[in-house]
């Protein structure tokens, strides 16, 4: 049995600092035991599914004080504490807080549950007959930095309620046989708790260079011969805007491409950002409206916030926009 949970220290944040940042792991024993070589260490006996009238906190309460859980975006398994855990929230209004086309929000939706629909068809098709089609879905996210691609992937993941599991491509090493290797090892546990696989910083594949490069050819032959072999919703994201190799490009059911934003999509950000993870006071919220006519990309708007907010809570008061001023003077 796996399951995906979020955990984080509730005593290590102030009061007042904003929402927590949760880490997501997957909690499989099992699979923890094999991977380690333990026999007898944890017990899997008698740990079925969730009943469906013991969720939440009830089944918490059954498993022990600490369990290993898999950390999907730093790839190491860690020991959780269960008082600072809990299930993973499949459900909330989590696509409100991208700041996307209405269209683009919705055609995301549709691809997703078709996909969810589909493969649930298609494995049960497998049971009975021993063998069926395989279900791929795979979708590029390219465009400047700040402009929402992370937080796409991790709705499309909440979306089709499963956990995210990040891959690097600086993490890969540099050699063709590596590269598989690290692929081969890391989709294998992908594919085993049905995540949806983010590959981040997939420049150097996709791009639209010359195919003189020996040792490029080779890695890019293994990095597709992964996508190949993977079943499932896998998201590539990367910094191009144009220049994409169209044979590559073409692997990829979906594409979307992300734009600079306007004045007045910024300025959507600033509130979303401040209505969501921070206390922004209305009298700072009135320059928002100034602050979206600064070039700024949505890491530099949250980490601005955070650092403004993180000044007035050391000084033990409510935030001004002074602090965002300091920030941005300091940042410019």
């Amino acid at each position: 049995m796996s399951f995906g949970i979020c955990a984080t220290d509730r005593s290590q944040r102030p009061e007042g600092a904003g929402e927590q940042v949760l880490d997501h792991y997957v909690v499989d024993i099992r699979t923890y035991n094999q991977l380690q070589g333990a026999s007898q260490e944890l017990s899997v006996d008698g740990l079925g599914g969730i009943p469906g009238d013991f969720e939440g906190d009830k089944f918490l309460l059954c498993l022990p004080a600490t369990v290993p859980g898999y950390d999907t975006k730093r790839k190491a398994w860690k020991t959780l504490f269960i008082n600072y855990v809990s299930l993973e929230d499949w459900f909330g209004d989590f696509w409100s807080q991208l700041s996307l086309p209405e269209t683009r929000v919705k055609l995301l939706k549709r691809v997703i549950s078709h996909h969810t629909v589909s493969r649930r068809s298609i494995d049960l098709k497998q049971d009975e007959e021993g063998s069926g089609p395989h279900h791929q879905l795979f979708i590029l996210l390219h465009g400047p930095p700040g402009m929402g691609k992370s937080s796409t992937a991790e709705c499309i993941a909440r979306h089709a309620r499963r956990a995210l599991f990040r891959l690097t491509i600086g993490d890969m090493g540099t050699k063709p046989e590596t590269l598989a290797q690290y692929l081969d090892t890391e989709l294998r546990l992908a594919k085993r708790w049905n995540c949806v696989v983010l590959m981040d910083e997939v420049d150097y594949f996709v791009a639209d260079l010359p195919i003189d490069n020996i040792k490029r050819n080779a890695l890019v032959s293994a990095f597709l011969q992964a996508l190949d072999n993977y079943k499932g919703i896998l998201i590539c994201r990367c910094s191009l805007v144009d220049s994409l190799d169209p044979t590559i490009k073409s692997r990829f059911q979906l594409t979307l491409r992300y734009a600079s934003w306007s004045t007045e999509e910024r300025l959507k950000v600033w509130y979303k950002m401040a209505d969501n993870f921070y206390e922004i006071p209305l009298e700072v919220k009135c320059y928002f409206p100034k602050l979206a006519k600064e070039a700024l990309d949505g890491h530099e708007i949250r980490n601005i916030l955070f650092t403004a907010s993180e000044i007035a809570l050391q000084e033990k008061r409510s935030l001004s926009y002074s602090d965002i001023e300091t920030v941005m003077t300091e940042i410019a």
